[in-house]
C-alpha cells in the first residue's frame, strides 16, 4: 500500500524524478507477441473469447467510413451511425492483434495492418459529435488540419501505441512503414495537439472524465512508442499536472457523480494513467497514495446493486458488464491496500465471463491486465454494506453484507449541474434481491440535442421521470443553484437514515418554503428490513397540485 501523504500528483512524481527515470530507454514491462511463456499462459477460455471475436471480424468485409454518415450529425444529429463502423474497425485491430499474440500467427498480424493501415489513412480520428472545428465553420465534413484531441481521438492514439509495442517486429515483416506511421501519425494527431494547447475544454473546471480518460491515452501514445526522452518528459508532466486538476475537482469523500458505469473511465482512467507510470518506472513514479485515489477506489463496489446491476444516478446505463473495467480497479485496490475492492473487480471479471473479452469501445491495455496479470480469484462479490459520500451527497445502503439478498437503497442529493447531470435531486433507487425495483430509467440514445442547450427538453433529463415529487405542476430546474440543502446520513448497524431538504431543487415561482425528504432502511438483526420514504413540505400558498412520482420495474 502507497504510503505517501502528499496531497498532489506533483508533488509525488516531481519533474527532477521524471526526468530521471525517462532520461533514457524505457524498459515496457508488458509481454509483445514474440514473449511466447507469457502469451502461452493466458487462460484457454480467455483466449477462445478474444479469438472468437477475431473469427466473426475476419468473416466479414471491412466496413467503410462514409462522409455522408459523418455528415449526419450536422444535418440530423445523428451520431450513431458513424461511430458504429468508426468503432468495428477498432474492436477489428484490436482482436486481431491479441490473435496475433495468442497464436503466434502471422496471418493476424497482416489482417490487423489491414485495419491499421485505414485508420491512419482517416482524415480524422475524432468523432462528429467532438469535431468542434467542424461546427465552429458549419462544414459538416472534418479537415485533416483539425486536430480536434477528443475522447476518441486519444483513444485511438492510445490504441495504436499499444499494437505497435505489441506486434513489434512482426509489424516489419509486413512494412517497417508501418511502425514509421504510427510513429508520425500519433505525433502529429495526439502529441503535437496535446503539448501545443492548454485551452482544452477538458483541462477546465469543473472537469469530467474526458480528463484522465484523455490523458491515459496521451500517455500510451508517449510512452510505449519511440519518441525522444524530452517529449516523453514533457508529456508526463503535463498530464500529470493535468490529472491534478481532475483530482481538485475529485471530491475528498471519492464519489463519482457521473455515476458508476462512468466511474470507468473516471475513476478507472485516473487509475489506467497512475499504473502505467508506476510500471514504467518501477514503483518509483507512485501516484496512488492520495486519498482521494483510496477513496474513488471504494465507489464502485458501494454503488454495485447485485449481478450485473448498478446505480445508474446522471447518463450512465443501469448494466455493467464490461469485464475489462475489472484492471483498473483491480489495480486500485492492490496499490491502495483495499481487499474488497480487489474482489470486487475479480468478480467483475468472473460474472462477465461469458462476455466478449473485446467489445465496442474496449482499451487494450485493461484487456491485456485481464489476460496476463489478473490473477487473483474470488468466490463472488463483497456486497459491502454502506457507502457514504457526504460531499457527493450520494448514500447506499444494503440490508445484509455479504450477499445481495434483502433490500438495497440507493439516494442523492447534490444539484442539477452535475456532470452528465438530470434534473434528480433527491432521487432514489430500490432493490430487492439483487434486482431493481424502484428504478431510474437512465438515457436514451446519444444524439446532437443531448449535450446541447436542449438537453433538458428530452423527458429522461426532467424530473417528472425520475423518483421526485412535481409540486403544483413544476419540476426542478438545471444549474448548480438549484440544489439539496441540509444532507445528512445516519448510518448504523440496524438502521440507515437519509434527509435532505429539496425546495430549492425547483423554481421559486412555485411557493415551496421546504420540501423534507427522509429515507430511512430499518435492518433489524432478527427480523426482516424495510424502507420508509417520508417527505414533508411547507408552501407559502395552498397548493394546485402534488404528484409523486416512482418509477417501477417489474420482478
Amino acid at each position: 500500500m502507497s504510503g505517501a501523504s502528499t496531497e498532489t500528483l506533483t508533488g509525488l512524481m516531481p519533474q527532477a524524478l521524471v526526468e530521471e527515470v525517462f532520461s533514457g530507454p524505457v524498459a515496457i514491462p508488458y509481454p509483445a507477441k514474440s514473449d511466447r511463456q507469457r502469451w502461452g499462459g493466458v487462460d484457454a477460455a480467455d483466449a477462445d473469447s478474444v479469438l472468437a471475436t477475431a473469427r466473426r471480424c475476419l468473416s466479414e468485409p471491412w466496413p467503410v467510413l462514409r462522409a455522408q454518415d459523418y455528415a449526419r450529425f450536422d444535418s440530423d444529429g445523428n451520431r450513431t451511425v458513424y461511430e458504429a463502423v468508426y468503432f468495428e474497425r477498432r474492436t477489428r485491430v484490436i482482436a486481431y492483434t491479441l490473435a496475433a499474440c495468442l497464436t503466434d500467427d502471422q496471418a493476424w498480424v497482416v489482417e490487423a495492418v489491414d485495419g491499421i493501415w485505414m485508420i491512419l489513412e482517416e482524415t480524422t480520428w475524432t468523432v462528429p459529435a467532438h469535431a468542434w472545428q467542424v461546427r465552429h465553420r458549419n462544414g459538416g465534413l472534418p479537415s485533416e488540419d483539425d486536430l480536434d484531441l477528443d475522447l476518441f481521438c486519444a483513444e485511438t492514439g492510445g490504441m495504436l501505441a499499444w499494437v505497435s509495442h505489441l506486434l513489434g517486429d512482426a509489424l516489419d515483416e509486413v512494412s517497417p512503414l508501418v511502425r514509421e506511421r504510427i510513429r508520425a501519425q500519433l505525433r502529429h494527431r495526439v502529441i503535437e495537439p496535446f503539448l501545443a494547447r492548454r485551452d482544452w475544454h477538458w483541462l477546465r473546471s469543473p472537469v469530467n472524465n474526458w480528463n484522465p480518460w484523455i490523458h491515459s491515452n496521451v500517455l500510451f501514445s508517449a510512452l510505449l512508442v519511440d519518441l525522444e526522452p524530452a517529449t516523453r518528459q514533457q508529456v508526463v508532466n503535463r498530464t500529470v499536472a493535468g490529472l491534478d486538476q481532475f483530482i481538485d475537482d475529485t471530491p475528498d469523500d471519492g464519489g463519482c457523480d457521473e455515476g458508476a458505469s462512468y466511474w470507468s473511465r473516471a475513476g478507472g482512467s485516473l487509475s489506467d494513467c497512475l499504473w502505467l507510470l508506476h510500471d514504467l518506472s518501477g514503483g518509483r513514479l507512485d501516484g496512488f497514495g492520495l486519498a482521494q485515489v483510496a477513496g474513488t477506489a471504494r465507489y464502485l463496489p458501494t454503488a454495485h446493486i447485485g449481478g450485473p446491476y448498478v446505480v445508474n444516478f446522471a447518463d450512465g446505463p443501469g448494466k455493467l458488464e464490461d469485464r475489462s473495467t475489472a484492471y483498473p480497479l483491480l489495480r486500485l485496490g492492490r496499490h491502495t491496500g483495499q481487499p474488497d475492492v480487489v474482489r470486487h473487480a475479480v468478480a467483475i471479471n468472473d460474472a462477465n465471463a461469458a462476455e466478449p473479452m473485446v467489445g465496442r469501445i474496449t482499451s487494450i491495455g485493461r484487456v491485456l491486465g485481464v489476460l496476463l496479470d489478473l490473477t487473483e480469484t474470488t468466490d463472488g462479490y463483497p456486497y459491502v454494506a454502506d457507502g457514504h459520500y457526504p460531499i457527493t451527497e450520494v448514500c447506499t445502503a444494503r440490508e445484509r453484507a455479504g450477499t445481495s439478498d434483502g433490500l438495497y437503497l440507493a439516494i442523492k442529493g447534490g444539484h442539477n449541474r452535475e456532470s452528465h447531470n438530470h434534473n434528480d435531486v433527491g432521487n432514489f433507487v430500490v432493490a430487492v434481491d439483487g434486482r431493481p425495483l424502484i428504478i431510474d430509467i437512465g438515457v436514451g440514445t446519444y444524439t446532437r440535442k443531448t449535450f446541447s442547450d436542449q438537453r433538458y427538453t428530452i423527458f429522461t433529463m426532467q424530473s417528472a421521470y425520475h423518483n421526485v415529487p412535481m409540486i403544483n405542476s413544476g419540476q426542478q430546474l438545471p444549474g448548480k443553484e438549484y440544489a439539496a440543502k441540509d444532507w445528512a446520513a445516519d448510518i448504523q448497524p440496524e438502521s440507515v437514515t437519509v434527509s435532505m431538504d429539496l425546495a430549492d431543487a425547483y423554481p421559486g415561482e412555485l411557493g415551496l418554503t421546504s420540501l423534507r425528504r427522509e429515507t430511512r432502511m430499518d435492518r433489524p438483526a432478527d427480523n426482516a428490513g424495510s424502507i420508509s420514504l417520508t417527505d414533508s413540505w411547507e408552501l407559502t400558498a395552498e397548493p394546485e397540485s402534488l404528484v409523486w412520482h416512482l418509477i417501477a420495474n417489474e420482478l
